[in-house]
């Protein structure tokens, strides 16, 4: 809330005012003065009562802030605040220069003491003003900061839910082979088995939201086909190239695992010849371009399945308004491609 300005920034300011305002008045009116002695005093008197009276209004207008009044009785409470502080200021002042003796004949007393206290009633008036400015400006910042840290925890939740996502899905094709592999083909299963073994690895060392090399992804990736490929045989050919630029770019942990499970999902229906999977990487971290073919064709009634849909989150997530994406039939194949622009964004 408001209210709860910083005290050390709030003194060091009004002090700082407060002694800047009683010197300018000092050496403004030094030639009228009787002794420096006597500037002096008014110096230190209006000094220690400025910081005093402007203490006590701060309190009054802390009261006021809790409360959701409008702004017509904030202003009203500023200007009867304000006068109360002016007058008492004025009549120490004048209290001061009676004491001192210290007084101009050919002016009128009234006339002098009227426009002293007009003047130190401005004074406060445009000090409280200013209070709730800077307090309702700070609030501002405060409430930014507070949003922008709400976002950011939100972000790093959602994507931990999108990691989540996407690991049990893997995990869910991984066992489905292995269990059919038990039986026809054992060292085949056991040899998928130390494969989903360096994959879990990988995965509970990037459990949270994190940024990996290319050339780190696509070992994962690696392990992945090479599962496939013990489930399928020669009925899968795989393909994984990158230029060495590309490999030295980060990308978002599991970023390919969904294009390179949806190019091996598209192989699984009956065919006279090997489903052929290739993954290829160019350019660098500044833009960098993903290609993932497969053998075979998109239906016509193609839908994303949680794969896909996780998977263009994530882009939105780290690459907002920097990324383009398109799955299409391409010659005989089925092509995606992506295109990242700069490095990811940070959740941190």
């Amino acid at each position: 809330m408001a209210t709860k300005l910083n005290r050390r920034p709030f003194w060091t300011v009004n002090i700082l005012a407060w002694s800047s305002l009683c010197t300018a008045g000092l050496v403004t009116h030094f030639f009228y003065y009787p002794t420096l002695v006597s500037g002096g005093e008014l110096w230190a008197v209006n000094l220690g009562m400025g910081l005093l009276l402007t203490g006590a209004l701060r309190l009054l207008l802390r009261k006021v802030a809790i409360w959701e009044f409008a702004n017509g009785f904030k202003v009203f409470t500023v200007l009867c605040g304000a006068f109360a502080a002016a007058f008492i200021h004025n009549v120490v002042i004048q209290s001061l220069l009676t004491h001192l003796g210290w007084h101009n004949p050919s002016i009128p007393l009234e006339l002098v003491d009227s426009f002293r206290l007009k003047i130190i009633w401005i004074i406060y008036c445009t000090w409280g003003i200013g209070y709730f400015g800077i307090n309702a400006e700070w609030d501002l910042i405060r409430q930014k900061i507070i949003s922008k840290k709400a976002m950011r925890e939100a972000r790093i939740l959602e994507l931990q839910g999108l990691h989540n996502r996407l690991d049990p899905h893997f995990l869910f094709n991984a066992l489905n082979g292995i269990a059919a592999e038990i039986r026809p083909h054992p060292e085949n299963a056991i040899e998928m088995v130390h494969e989903v073994s360096d994959y879990l690895r990988y995965s509970l060392d990037h459990r949270l939201p994190c940024l990996s090399s290319l050339s780190k992804e696509l070992k994962v990736m690696e392990a992945y086909l090479k599962i496939e490929k013990a489930r399928f045989g020669e009925k899968l050919h795989s393909a994984i190239n990158a230029e060495d630029a590309a490999r030295d770019a980060l990308i978002p942990s599991f970023l390919l695992q969904a294009l390179v499970e949806n190019a091996v999902k598209h192989g699984e229906r009956p065919s006279q010849r090997p489903l052929e999977v290739s993954l290829h990487c160019s350019g660098d971290s500044s833009s960098l371009v993903i290609k993932v073919t497969n053998t075979g064709s998109l239906l016509q009634n193609f839908k994303e399945g949680i794969g896909l849909s996780t998977f263009r989150r994530l882009l939105e997530l780290y690459y907002p308004d920097r990324y383009s994406f398109s799955l299409e039939n391409n010659h005989g194949a089925v092509c995606a491609r992506l295109t990242l622009r700069g490095e990811p964004c940070s959740v941190s």
